[in-house]
């Protein structure tokens, strides 16, 4: 999967970049005008969130035109930093069954996926065109300029999105080109013209929406990018069922970015990567790793606490595995463990630690549902504490290596503890406690810990060069563009979901089970170990969380423990073999094979879903926290 790359830190940016096509003059020229775009937008997020808390604070005045510049900032990183992850290769997309189809048809699946963004790209920019008209007489809130420079960002974004798949197919073979645009351009012409123009042509909700959902199942197994068949099957649905117009496309897209919530979502990916090139983890690992390095199975002990800790303060698991893991890797080679012990250990952490605020997973159900970000930071920590006990204990069991060499653990001194722990617990520390304390909103308090991170590794550690920073702020944009985008195109699914009167169906599936919610709960719970493996997790959220959450209150089910478990059963299946994505980030970073790791992962995920079966059965290990705060 593409995003595997992409997820690996910024040393491996580059291999990624060259995915990208190549190019001098105009197209070289673009490439960095969308970058400069991009990456400034982002950067101004934290900087005018940072100066925001300080004039309130200091000076007791707001910034008037702060929410309408971020806002701007936020649509811009969405849509333009969407386009840039397409041109990077990004966007997530699941690659377990295309990567086994044999060189010309691989080809042509792919030429496929740019044919779908072509369509994608050019129905968005279409449909866009009356939003734009209607908001060009309208004002932002505060800011003098047209409400229309806020939906501007999506089709332009938009129309990046088309000039680059159009290049693509035109440097594609001929006969490959052709034929791919006979079969993507053939189906939906068919299918769009089909209900209209000819007499008795199936129609009807559910029988488009069967068909496209069969669809859709087809372009995801061929390994189109999962926002392109989001937006794209979502709009076309619209269109042919006429339940609502075109239009309305685009506008859900920006509406689904609107959250507030989701403003914290660039601060995370900048911090997760901030820490990652200032040596941060290093430093962690070092400190962790002397102090349990010389008990029995200590180095894997190691990767359990450190992955705990550090999701604390990334946010991001997969930034979590490729910034824990190539420190981890070395010292598990150096005591003797196998690549794939330490590549499964690695994955199933960062499963268990889906739950560990500051997860992006949390931050999406809060801004897809109305529970409480607070009450997910804490309700997450005990199961993810659980979680991380159940897999030391399997560790525990596991025979030590035959050849077991010690020695090569740091020696620990308080200065290498201050300096290695210190910052990282305080980061953590003030993060949640800020938060769920409601002394600063979560974007307030990332952009804050970003500032704090940024000013330790410049001026404390020296440890950031300009240039590493702007890598960072190059590797956080695209990525940050490419999940961003994915939640929107996730709003017009929901929207899509709504009108076809989905919702009514879970409700009738609340009615069918009665009083038995622990049925439901079962029920949906393989729902998301089963989508978490195709989908990747954010997907299955995106789709799942706004249709199920509402049954589980009505069957009398608390629905923060639902949030946590449905996480924690994303993580499990985004790790599971063969086609869980998170695995083969686990895989690239230990450089090895993923049948290997996924014959070592099982039993680590096992006891994950034994965690997750105690998280249904005892609701106080998720709402101890919560109420021991007042959060609901």
């Amino acid at each position: 999967m593409e995003l595997r790359v992409a997820s690996q830190g910024l040393d491996e940016s580059q291999a990624a970049d060259s995915a990208a096509p190549a190019g001098r003059g105009p197209a070289r020229w673009g490439e960095v005008a969308l970058q400069v775009t991009v990456g400034t937008a982002l950067v101004v997020i934290p900087v005018l969130v940072v100066l925001e808390v300080l004039f309130r604070d200091a000076f007791s005045t707001d910034l008037a035109w702060y929410q309408d510049v971020v806002s701007l900032c936020v649509y811009v990183v969405t849509f333009v930093g969407g386009a840039l992850a397409y041109l990077k290769r990004r966007h997530l997309r699941v690659t377990a069954f295309s990567d086994g189809l044999r060189p010309g048809l691989k080809a042509g699946a792919e030429a496929v996926g740019d044919w779908v963004a072509l369509l994608v790209g050019a129905a968005l920019v279409v449909s866009s065109i009356s939003p734009l008209r209607l908001d060009w007489i309208q004002k932002m809130q505060v800011l003098p300029i047209s409400s229309a420079w806020a939906l501007l960002p999506l089709p332009v974004g938009m129309a990046v999105v088309f000039v680059i798949a159009a290049v693509r197919i035109c440097r594609l073979p001929r006969r490959a080109a052709l034929f791919a645009g006979a079969v993507t351009v053939g189906i939906t012409a068919v299918l769009a013209a089909g209900t209209r123009l000819v007499p008795g042509f199936p129609v009807g909700n559910a029988f488009d929406g069967a068909v496209l959902a069969v669809l859709a199942l087809a372009l995801l197994l061929i390994g189109v990018p999962v926002v392109f068949i989001f937006a794209g099957v979502a709009t076309f649905f619209l269109y042919l069922t006429g339940l609502a117009p075109m239009t309305i496309a685009p506008v859900t897209m920006q509406n689904g970015v609107e959250s507030f919530i989701l403003v914290a979502l660039p601060c995370f990916f900048l911090l997760a990567y901030l820490v990652d090139k200032a040596g941060l983890v290093q430093r962690l690992v070092d400190v962790i790793g002397g102090a349990l390095g010389r008990v029995r199975h200590g180095v894997l002990y190691t990767v359990i606490v450190t992955m705990y800790v550090f999701s604390g303060i990334s946010g991001s698991k997969s930034a979590d595995i490729a910034a824990v893991g190539r420190p981890i890797v070395t010292m598990t080679d150096d005591q003797g463990y196998t690549r794939a012990q330490a590549g499964a250990l690695l994955g199933a952490s960062a499963a268990m630690g889906e739950t560990i605020p500051p997860s992006i997973a949390l931050l999406v159900v809060g801004s897809i549902s109305t529970l409480s970000v607070g009450a997910l930071f804490l309700g997450g920590i005990i199961p993810a504490a659980v979680g991380s006990v159940a897999l030391a204990l399997l560790v525990a069991l596991r025979p030590a290596p035959k050849a077991v060499r010690t020695g090569n653990y740091p020696r620990l001194s308080v200065v290498k503890v201050l300096t290695g722990v210190v910052p990282v617990l305080a980061a953590v520390v003030f993060l949640i406690g800020s938060i769920v304390g409601g002394f600063s909103t979560p974007t307030e308090a990332s952009a804050l810990v970003v500032a704090f991170v940024l000013v330790i590794s410049v001026v404390g550690y020296r440890s950031l060069s300009l240039r590493a920073c702007g890598d960072v702020v190059m590797t956080a944009s695209v990525l940050c563009g490419a999940i961003l985008m994915l939640v929107a195109a996730a709003a017009v699914v929901s929207n899509a979901v709504s009108f076809a009167g989905v919702a009514n169906g879970a409700a009738d599936l609340a009615k069918a089970v009665g009083d038995r919610g622990w049925a439901f709960f079962l029920i949906s719970m393989l729902i998301f170990l089963v989508g978490g493996a195709i989908l990747e997790g954010l997907p299955a959220l995106l789709l799942f969380i706004p249709i199920f959450v509402p049954v589980a209150q009505q069957l009398g089910i608390n629905t923060l423990q639902y949030g946590i478990a449905a996480i924690l059963a994303m993580g499990i299946g985004n790790h599971t073999p063969p086609i869980g994505v998170g695995l083969y980030t686990a895989s690239v970073v230990s450089e090895t094979k993923i049948e290997e790791i996924g014959k070592v992962i099982v039993p680590y995920l096992l006891a994950l879903i034994v965690v997750l079966l105690l998280i249904m059965l005892i609701p106080d290990i998720v709402l101890v926290l919560p109420r021991a705060f007042g959060i609901g």
